[in-house]
């Protein structure tokens, strides 16, 4: 396994990391919307 290899898979992860938070942040601010209404 190269550097490169690595630093891809890393660079994977944290998109997915990433894009968990924003759909969790959205579910959350969602339902304070809803709570709102």
């Amino acid at each position: 396994m190269s550097t490169s290899d690595v630093l891809n898979m890393f660079k994977k992860k944290e998109l997915e990391y990433r894009n968990a938070a924003e759909s969790s942040y959205l579910c959350i601010s969602q339902h304070k919307k809803l709570k709102l209404v």
